[in-house]
């Protein structure tokens, strides 16, 4: 709607195409409460189970992926596009040399992070691009 609303009003005032929006009087739909849920260890287990635990699988990698984003806290981008010499298992820590406001940083990995990494090998580590 917010698109449309930019396009009458440049059609209106720009170009002078129309004289009025038609979209000025439609009501915009209520926002959608926000969602607080945090995946529960049931999930998690029914999850595991669903996907396996074979790396070679795309989607035992793409689980894989989504308990190191828990355990991380890190963005969707930086978990898929992991490469593995931003890695120091023995320091505990994955370098991030972009992240989206551009700068570097090394996030902490736990030892469930860790132990994910373990198991996979590659670039990008997660193989999900």
């Amino acid at each position: 709607m917010q698109l449309m609303s930019s396009v009458f009003s440049i059609a209106r005032k720009k170009w002078g195409w129309i004289r009025a929006s038609p979209i000025v009087d439609v009501r915009k739909p209520p926002q959608s409460p926000r969602r607080n849920r945090l995946v529960t260890d049931d999930e998690l287990a029914a999850l595991a189970i669903s996907a396996g635990s074979d790396p070679a699988n795309a989607t035992a990698r793409a689980f894989m992926a989504f308990r190191f984003f828990i355990e991380t806290g890190m963005c969707a981008g930086e978990v898929i596009g992991l490469e593995s010499s931003w890695v120091d298992l023995v320091r505990r820590v994955a370098h991030l040399p972009k992240t989206k406001n551009g700068e570097s940083r090394d996030m902490p990995l736990s030892s469930v992070a860790v132990s994910i990494l373990e198991k996979l090998k590659g670039d990008p580590v997660f193989g999900l691009r």
